[in-house]
């Protein structure tokens, strides 16, 4: 990650804009997480994110 964050920061012009970044390769790990589909009224960020889903994989072939 830290070599990516090294490659990126020489290549982009500035850091103050948003930038989309599409990787492509196999990743020795990823977790991510999610939240469920909320509904009306919606819960703030905070309380949806006490119930969020993780997701541990490895050796992973894909695009982020």
């Amino acid at each position: 990650m830290s070599n990516l964050e090294q490659y990126l920061d020489n290549l982009l012009p500035t850091k103050n804009i948003f930038y989309a970044i599409k990787v492509d390769g196999v990743f020795d790990y990823i977790k991510t997480r999610s939240v469920s589909k909320q509904d009306k009224p919606y819960p703030s960020l905070a309380e949806a994110l006490k119930e969020q889903s993780i997701l541990e994989s490895r050796d992973v072939t894909g695009t982020m």
